[in-house]
């Protein structure tokens, strides 16, 4: 669901949260019976930010849709229908029918915006196509006469279908179908260089932000055979996907140099197929054995776009990727538990990438301009060993044990004409978590972890000197610590504290990220009286910091380290809500959040140089949610909502940057002076004020 107005009313309420909506068939047990919800709501601002996914981005008035009805008779025969958000473009519908124990159908369908901002600007005259050219008559650097509305948006829309039949034997049968497509405009990044640039350090780039057309298909087919019986089950199954883009490449023109275009290939055309096998046995009480493997093909051979659109540029040494790579997955999972107060885990786990993507020289051109540069397409492929040993003890009565180890080997090659490129991580980590429940009122966790991640025959290539080691196989040390603590005094009352502290560090980063800590705590309680009261309330700190080390480089010579960055983010997020039903014929509720958070950036330039220091990053967001219900009858209610959202932010990196802010004057310059020709859209920080009502029937029946 994806319509906050129907949240409120069917998260908070519940299916069981009002008389009129449950009905007792014995004392003490509720049946779900069959409800239409429609009305009418108002939205009162438009705003992209806040209807980005719901669809409630346009003032104005909107349908409120949504039906749950099912039905079952004595042979078993049964339907059930979902549909949510009917009026809206985030709409859901499921249709299940079948009969139980025999066969299952479904049918369902899923549409989902993504509203991403609607204040950029352009150049360009058609937005959303493979060909962006500049007005007739245009001429740098008039691009503030040129510009015109730019909206960035997409919409993916969703069909599947699916049949689960029960066969003879203990066998059962299923498959299902999805199809999906997508479109709209998002933005990308591109570049043009100089034709006349005679250095071989690429001076003069023309940057850009420009529109992306978005056109894909997709399409998903999952089928197995399952066998269940007693202690032991098996499946074997099918998973086949395609990906399908309408638009092979983008083009556009040049707004610095205008007799120059620039051009990207977009994502290609792919498919993979994978067979499965997975299947348990319990042996006795106290062993249990499961598997899984499974071996999947992916390939892509899109026909590759020419080097460069600006006749600069030899052959290709073959007209696509011809890409190939095999994945390999297992996994052995055996549990062996002798007695009530000792269960011991072992897993192991495979997996293996071979990339056979076909190696070649070849002669790049630098963003479509005259430099070009040879280089190889180094394939990767990796093979991993993962081992789990996990033990759990019950010691005493109060106490629970678990302690664990994890073994982590990963190599890595890249494929190479002239010898292969390989190295390996490896990785132990230990873990253990202490819980006890001193009385019926208290539960306590503690828990830690710790690892160490050791990068082993890594040699920079020959044009990486810079010491760039990538964070996900460098060096790491990582330690984990938290704490829980739940207290619940009566039936009626809930309290819980929660504290985890995590940290990575990489001592032997020359450059790049060297440490990163996230520590976080939470607070909550509940009141609970009877079953028509219920309320809550939380409290969430959250901290992300982070230090980095950085060198520049003038004309391919790496100095020394130049600057050092810290980044401190941090989150506050308070919540309270609560719902009281059984109050006469009106039942009513609240939800309440508000978040703050900030971003700061320090920059130490390491030669004393003066540093200007970054704004901080800030965002604040409170939003209530009010509904209240009128209980006519059995059978009829009144429901009425309110939503108000108050969002604001401050982002350097979008506040006040029009698309011409970053573009330079025409060369020659005076030294040290140099031209900065980027092309921004110029979008703003969606800050909003919204209020939104609603009004709906509610028809409920057998």
């Amino acid at each position: 669901m994806k319509t906050p107005l129907l949240i409120v009313t069917l998260f908070s309420t519940g299916l069981a949260a009002s008389g009129v909506e449950a009905a007792d068939d014995v004392e003490g047990a509720e049946l779900l019976i069959n409800e239409i919800d429609f009305g009418v709501g108002y939205v009162s601002d438009d705003s992209w930010k806040f209807g980005r996914y719901n669809g409630l981005y346009q003032k104005g008035p909107f349908l409120i849709g949504d039906i749950h009805s099912q039905d079952i008779n004595e042979d078993g025969e049964y339907w059930w229908v979902r549909g949510t958000n009917l009026g809206l473009e985030s709409r859901y519908f499921r249709l299940e029918s079948g009969t139980q124990g025999k066969t299952d159908f479904f049918f369902e369908f899923d549409q989902q915006p993504n509203y991403i901002n609607n204040t950029g600007e352009t150049p360009y005259l058609t937005p959303g196509s493979t060909q962006l050219l500049l007005p007739p008559g245009y001429t740098y650097p008039d691009v503030n006469s040129v510009l015109r509305p730019l909206e960035l948006s997409t919409e993916r829309q969703r069909v599947g279908a699916g049949l689960d039949i029960k066969l003879k034997n203990y066998w059962s049968f299923d498959v299902a179908f999805r199809h999906e497509n997508k479109d709209g405009i998002d933005k990308t990044g591109s570049s043009v260089a100089s034709p006349t640039s005679t250095s071989g350090v690429v001076r003069l780039v023309t940057g850009a932000l420009i529109p992306e057309p978005i056109d894909y298909e997709t399409n998903i087919v999952n089928a197995a055979f399952r066998y269940a019986k007693d202690k032991s089950q098996f499946a074997i199954a099918y998973q086949g996907s395609t990906f399908k883009n309408a638009n092979e490449s983008l083009l556009w023109q040049d707004f610095y140099r205008t007799t120059q275009f620039g051009s990207q290939s977009l994502p290609p055309d792919n498919q993979m197929h994978q067979l499965s096998l997975s299947g348990g046995y319990q042996m006795t009480r106290q062993y249990n054995l499961t598997g899984m493997l499974s071996v999947g093909h992916s390939t892509q051979d899109q026909t590759f776009q020419p080097y460069g659109v600006n006749g600069f540029g030899g052959s290709l040494p073959r007209d696509s990727l011809d890409g190939e790579v095999t994945q390999t997955n297992a996994q052995i999972k055996f549990r062996y538990r002798p007695s009530r107060k000792f269960r011991l885990n072992a897993e192991y786990r495979y997996d293996d990438r071979s990339n056979d993507t076909p190696v070649a020289d070849w002669t790049g051109v630098v963003a479509d301009g005259n430099q070009t540069y040879d280089y190889e397409n180094n394939p990767e492929s990796y093979s991993r060993n993962q081992f789990d040993l996990i033990g759990n003890w019950h010691i005493g009565s109060i106490t629970n044990l678990r302690l664990g180890y994890q073994y982590d080997l990963m190599y890595r090659e890249f494929a190479s004409l002239v010898e292969p490129y390989n190295f390996d991580t490896q990785e132990n980590k230990l873990f253990a978590k202490l819980k006890m429940q001193p009385s019926l009122a208290w539960n306590l966790a503690l828990y830690s972890e710790a690892s160490d991640r050791n990068l082993n025959n890594f040699e920079l290539p020959p044009d990486r000197a810079t010491g760039i080691i990538p964070f996900y196989v460098a060096d790491r040390q990582r330690g984990q610590l938290g704490a829980l603590v739940e207290y619940m005094p009566s039936n009626s009352w809930n309290f819980g504290a929660r504290a985890e502290y995590n940290k990575d560090e990489y001592n032997e980063a020359q450059l790049g990220l060297v440490e990163a800590e996230t520590p976080s705590f939470t607070l909550d309680a509940s009141y609970h009286p009877n079953k028509d009261v219920s309320t809550y309330v939380y409290y969430t700190r959250e901290e992300m910091k982070s230090s980095q080390k950085g060198r520049s480089t003038t004309a391919g010579t790496v100095a020394t380290p130049a600057w050092n960055a810290d980044f401190d983010d941090s989150m506050d997020t308070f919540g309270l809500g609560g719902k009281v039903a059984g109050m006469g014929k009106w039942d009513m509720g609240l939800d309440f959040t508000y978040n703050k958070s900030k971003g700061k950036i320090d920059v130490i330039d390491l030669s004393n140089a003066p540093t200007n220091p970054y704004p901080d990053l800030k965002t604040e967001l409170a939003s209530i949610k009010l509904w209240t219900q009128y209980n006519r009858s059995k059978n009829l209610a009144y429901r009425f909502y309110y939503w108000y959202e108050d969002y604001e932010a401050d982002n350097w990196a979008v506040d006040g940057l029009q698309p011409d802010s970053l573009i330079g004057p025409l060369p020659p310059l005076p030294a040290p002076q140099t031209p900065t020709n980027y092309l921004l859209t110029g979008e703003d920080t969606l800050d909003y004020k919204v209020h939104v009502v609603g009004v709906s029937v509610v028809y409920l029946f057998p």
